[in-house]
């Protein structure tokens, strides 16, 4: 008997560890983004996004990274400017109501930075990015943040007339922090 439960034993230590499955912590997690109007930064937020994460640190190769965006909770701090972004020619929040991005691919930099390979759907539009971020585990929480910079012009936004960038420029810099629970 002494003998099973060695066995079982070592077994159970010996199985290789699994990825550490985390969960957003909406309430402590933020989305933001910039983009400038003659030159004048114009910043923004989502309100709404909802982000899964399977990662072990230690090994990264297994780990899965998927955000989904509420494009309709674009905030700018102006009534004026979160309609102009539902409209056709910024999100065209009508038809594309949710932004996503899958990572299936995310590999370690150096003991916390790391690079999310994946793909980016927004307004209908799929791009390959690499999304660099920071992560930092404790027990049961984590911490995960970055920033990146997209082209508006990769995914139709800001199309028609405002297809230059004599207003509004075409660089936009996301930045997110987001908070995260271990599940089990």
């Amino acid at each position: 008997m002494k003998m099973l439960w060695g066995a079982i034993l070592l077994f159970l230590f010996s199985w290789p560890a699994s990825a550490a499955d985390w969960r957003m912590v909406p309430d402590a997690s933020r989305l933001t983004f910039e983009s400038s109007y003659q030159g004048e930064a114009v910043p923004g937020q989502f309100r709404r996004f909802q982000a899964e994460l399977t990662l072990d640190p230690d090994q990264p190769e297994d780990a899965t990274l998927d955000v989904e965006v509420d494009i309709s909770s674009a905030d700018m701090s102006s009534s004026e400017l979160d309609e102009g972004v539902a409209t056709e020619e910024w999100f065209d929040v009508a038809r594309y109501p949710q932004a996503e991005f899958h990572s299936r691919q995310i590999r370690r930099i150096d003991s916390e930075h790391y690079v999310a390979t994946g793909t980016l759907n927004l307004k209908g539009t799929r791009r390959d990015i690499e999304l660099p971020f920071r992560f930092n585990a404790d027990g049961q929480m984590a911490q995960m943040s970055g920033e990146l910079k997209l082209q508006r012009l990769w995914f139709d936004i800001g199309s028609g007339d405002w297809s230059t960038d004599e207003l509004f420029g075409f660089d936009v810099q996301v930045r997110f922090d987001v908070r995260w629970r271990r599940a089990h």
